[in-house]
């Protein structure tokens, strides 16, 4: 049984591209969709790369299906029980909201931080340095 394995991906365009690295010359002929909860959304086209073994994916996103919030998309072979791949798009205010949160949950740790550093920097300074 050869080996499949996922190398690189991006999204460009509108379209997720990626490469595979397989020694299965009949990979080229594999079906691969892109799916999205469950539901394949696109065809996957492939196409020999630039090296032996190597394989292009292309999948053009549909973009009737990008909506607020996260969509996470898999690269699914027929027949195999795992992704080749996946990727999420984030968007929409509710994103921007968790961000926010997040970004002020950060900056209230950091300044935990930074008052207990100067709390232990004052402490040290008044007690002096330590004698042996």
């Amino acid at each position: 049984m050869s080996e499949t394995v996922f190398e690189a991906g991006r999204v460009q365009g509108g379209c997720w591209i990626g490469h595979v690295r397989s020694d299965d010359p009949a990979f080229g002929k594999a079906e691969i969709a892109l799916v999205l909860a469950g539901e394949e959304v696109a065809p996957v086209r492939v196409a020999p790369a630039e090296e032996p073994g190597l394989w292009r994916l292309e999948a053009e996103i549909p973009a009737g299906l990008i909506e607020e919030g996260v969509q996470t998309f898999t690269i699914e072979r027929a027949g195999d029980v795992a992704p080749l791949a996946s990727f999420s798009i984030l968007a929409g205010v509710p994103l921007a909201a968790d961000i926010r949160a997040e970004l002020d949950l950060l900056r209230a740790e950091l300044e935990l931080v930074k008052r207990v550093l100067r709390r232990h920097l004052r402490e040290s300074r008044r007690d002096g340095p330590e004698r042996g």
